[in-house]
């Protein structure tokens, strides 16, 4: 497989869900092997954050990166799935604050503005993972169970409970990358009534609101 970067670049505003501030994002095309990296804009010297998984600094209520210098980026996860969805792994994500914006609470958003802008094929080589055996993680704490299975395609498989009457449990599986965009992109950020003042005393949800999130 060939790497891929985008074919013009992209530009999206709007407020930081936790936040709460304005924020623009600037999603630019690169050369292969440069990934996927956000610059500061707002900041003196204009700092970069790779797009890592060993700079991942939290994933309370969404996930921030951080640099060697402490610099963040944070509520990542819509603009990243979004890339992985069409097997981009080469952009520049110029940003002039602390929070990728939340938009509607979804990444369709961020699907649609990639489709638009168009997607080209580098020359160079995707390098990538082959799993050769099963991989298991559990978070007992949190009662969170994780499992990576070898096979000839890639998919995945959801079941959640959150122990309520109101929800349910729930289940779905993505049996095709080539999907997100219909079936995983349009699902929105989400909430429970009684999680509003605890997310709101750790400084959380500032900039939500019933455009951006269900509750």
């Amino acid at each position: 497989m060939k790497q891929r970067t985008l074919l013009s670049k992209f530009s999206l505003s709007g407020k930081g869900l936790h936040s709460g501030r304005n924020v623009s994002i600037t999603c630019c095309p690169t050369e292969a092997n440069h990934g996927i990296k956000f610059q500061r804009t707002d900041l003196e010297n204009q700092p970069i954050i790779e797009a890592l998984a060993s700079n991942v600094a939290n994933t309370n209520r969404g996930t921030s990166i951080k640099n060697y210098n402490g610099v963040t980026v944070q509520t990542i996860e819509h603009l990243m799935a979004s890339f992985a969805a069409f097997n981009i792994y080469n952009v520049l994500v110029l940003i002039d604050g602390d929070e990728v914006p939340i938009l509607n609470g979804s990444a369709q958003p961020f699907t649609e503005a990639i489709l638009k802008c168009g997607i080209r094929e580098l020359e160079a080589e995707q390098e990538t993972l082959n799993l050769r055996e099963v991989v298991r993680y559990e978070d007992k704490n949190n009662n969170v169970e994780l499992l990576a299975i070898p096979a000839d395609t890639f998919s995945v498989t959801v079941y959640v409970d959150y122990k309520t009457k109101i929800l349910g449990q729930q289940y779905h599986q993505l049996a095709d990358i080539n999907d997100f965009a219909t079936e995983i992109a349009p699902c929105r950020t989400f909430c429970f009534l009684h999680e509003i003042m605890p997310m709101m005393k750790l400084g959380l949800i500032k900039g939500g609101d019933l455009e951006n999130a269900i509750i």
